[in-house]
């Protein structure tokens, strides 16, 4: 329960230092010069070990199968945030949504930084955290407007790793067939693994190596 409670108390403190670190300014609505809103999005670990957090452009992450991952992020920009959203999916079904929206205030302002730390369960922002369990792979999508209607978006891919493989090198047998055609030799490499990230390798469309005929 000490694991839980530390980043229970871990997660909270964020929040607070998310939510002091907005201010108002005067939105911006010339394209031409406004600056799209730089999402970050937070995966807090429960349980297990997370490949990297704090994102702000898309990626996959490696997860220890079986831990929990709390997600919570914000969208900032100096010339005023319009809204932001996250989304969480598994496959097709949608597991979590929460979604922000901003208005000019009696002064005319509006924030620079909207976050999001947890959903009320119909789509809005509220105190439930939006946890999941690394059993399988998970989507996250989220996008963030400015005043100027420019959008920003991207997705998190995490991926479920049993520990005891973590840092293991995945070997599989290469056939390399001629291409009469081309005069070269190609190679077709396998697909991506089910858990796990491939390294050190391009797209099929460029896996090739000329060797004498």
């Amino acid at each position: 329960m000490k694991l839980h409670y530390r980043y229970l108390a871990m997660f909270f403190w964020c929040c607070s230092f998310i939510m002091g670190c907005s201010h108002q300014v005067v939105p911006v609505t010339d394209s031409n010069i406004a600056s799209l809103p730089v999402i970050t999005i937070n995966g807090f670990p429960d349980g297990g070990n997370i490949e990297k957090n704090n994102q702000t452009s898309p990626t996959t992450i490696n997860a220890d199968f079986g831990m929990g991952i709390t997600i919570s992020g914000s969208a900032k920009t100096s010339d005023g945030v319009k809204d932001f959203t996250i989304e969480i999916f598994r496959g097709a079904r949608r597991i979590f949504k929460a979604a922000l929206q901003s208005s000019p205030g009696s002064n005319g302002k509006v924030p620079s930084l909207l976050p999001i730390l947890g959903t009320d369960n119909t789509g809005g922002v509220g105190n439930t955290p939006m946890k999941f369990i690394m059993d399988s792979l998970t989507e996250v999508k989220v996008s963030a407007h400015n005043y100027a209607g420019e959008v920003r978006a991207f997705s998190l891919l995490y991926v479920p790793v049993a520990s005891s493989q973590r840092n293991k090198d995945i070997q599989e047998n290469i056939i390399l067939r001629k291409d009469n055609q081309l005069g070269i030799f190609a190679a077709h490499f396998p697909g991506f693994p089910a858990n796990g990230l491939s390294g050190g390798i391009v797209p099929s469309s460029r896996m090739r190596r000329t060797l004498p005929p």
